[in-house]
């Protein structure tokens, strides 16, 4: 499964490295092949004006499905934040069984990279990089 959204918020200034980021678009993919295992945190990396966030999660019981919020970019922390969740489905009765969630979250950025990218999967890793 592939879902893509993204945002311009307008015209950065001639020197974009001294600007700070502005996410122009974002990038879910799931199903992918990884070596990464559920007790694993996860990865990232940055490299041009992508970061790249690399796992794998459980999404609990049959009743829930993979969430993926919007990454937000907090100015005054200078913090790229990456959400891997879960969702109820609605069901009322649920098989008990693990469902594992393998992904990779690709946000496009223009201007400086952030200070700190931070992730954290529901029922899951977490992890802070500083660029």
């Amino acid at each position: 499964m592939t879902a893509s959204a993204g945002a311009l918020a307008g015209c950065l200034g001639d020197d974009e490295d001294d600007e700070p980021p502005t996410i122009t678009g974002t990038t879910f993919e799931t199903g992918i092949s990884t070596t990464l295992e559920f007790s694993d945190d996860p990865l990232v990396d940055i490299e041009d004006n992508e970061i790249v966030v690399t796992g794998m999660y459980s999404t609990g019981n049959a009743c829930y499905d993979e969430d993926f919020p919007e990454p937000t970019y907090d100015e005054d922390d200078d913090e790229l934040t990456v959400r891997l969740g879960r969702i109820h489905d609605g069901s009322d009765e649920c098989d008990d069984l693990e469902e594992m969630v393998s992904y990779r979250v690709t946000v496009a950025f223009e201007g400086s990279p952030p200070g700190q990218v931070h992730v954290t999967e529901d029922m899951g890793g977490e992890t802070t990089v500083t660029p």
